[in-house]
């Protein structure tokens, strides 16, 4: 073990402790580390597949900009400081925000990668399949940084009704992050009424999916835009 160094542990990044108030430049140094893929994976945004590779972080300037607390332009300046200083690497990528921490090895222990992958291989499947979600291994740790602000157990829950649909009581982590990308369209409260909705329901039992999930949280954001509608013509007259 390499000395000098201290361990946290991924959970963290994703607590109420860590993301209650703006960051510092610090902070979201260490964030960016916690947010890089640990290993290789397969992710699925808007229907395409793309490659995240060890030491990557793929997620939208939009995605950090409410996470840290920060101005779009003041993401933006910071990731350009990083590059210059030749601490990130941008990569080329259609789907999503897509960049590489450099020398990346060289913040983990020497353990990591035989931790990672051991971790990785007994909390899903092996080969092929490693990628797959089962029931009531809901991938919450895995997804911790993306949905802050939302009802983790109603997450939890919703999951395990989409697994309990499948033939193969398993789902792919790539249908997930898809999911979590579009419930990011909505405010958390809407993502939570929802949530909320679809499992009061039990409609996974009526195989009622992920796309009836995403017609609920649709359905409950327009009715919020034509109350705020009529608050406001309301407080004009």
């Amino acid at each position: 073990m390499k000395k000098n160094f201290f361990t946290i542990d991924r959970k963290f990044i994703g607590s109420q402790v860590w993301l209650s108030e703006k960051f510092t430049k610090g902070q979201a140094w260490i964030d960016l580390l916690g947010l890089a893929n640990w290993s290789d994976t397969t992710a699925e945004l808007r229907g395409i597949k793309f490659t995240v590779k060890r030491g990557q972080v793929a997620r939208s300037e939009r995605f950090l900009t409410k996470r840290w607390k920060w101005s779009r332009n003041k993401v933006r300046r910071f990731l350009n400081e990083l590059e210059s200083e030749h601490q990130i690497e941008p990569q080329k990528n259609n789907v999503t925000s897509l960049f590489t921490i450099t020398n990346y090895d060289k913040y983990q222990l020497n353990d990591t990668t035989n931790d990672t992958t051991n971790d990785t291989t007994n909390d899903t499947t092996k080969g092929k399949d490693k990628q797959n979600i089962t029931i009531g291994k809901s991938a919450i740790d895995f997804f911790a940084p993306e949905i802050n602000g939302w009802d983790k157990e109603e997450i939890i829950k919703t999951i395990d009704g989409f697994i309990s649909m499948r033939k193969t009581k398993a789902i792919s982590i790539g249908v997930i992050q898809s999911q979590i990308g579009y419930w990011r369209k909505f405010p958390d409260k809407i993502v939570n009424d929802s949530l909320k909705i679809y499992n009061k329901n039990r409609y996974w039992e009526k195989t009622k999916g992920e796309k009836y999930l995403c017609g609920i949280m649709r359905g409950r954001f327009n009715e919020h835009e034509k109350q705020n509608s009529k608050t406001l013509l309301q407080k004009a007259f």
